[in-house]
């Protein structure tokens, strides 16, 4: 069975530190944030540009 994706699936930045490490605090927030904002799902790492400084 194929789980199809429906509703408000939003795109969100990765917030890093000033040491450019991942502000796992600000994530946190943010995906709460979101939820309670009304959207179905999020999508990490998607359109927003900065996944170039992940490794």
């Amino acid at each position: 069975m194929v789980t199809r994706f429906h509703g408000v699936i939003t795109p969100f930045i990765t917030p890093f530190k000033e040491d450019l490490s991942i502000d796992i605090d600000a994530i946190q927030w943010l995906v709460n944030y979101q939820i309670e904002g009304g959207v179905h799902g999020v999508f990490p790492n998607s359109t927003t540009g900065e996944f170039v400084h992940l490794s």
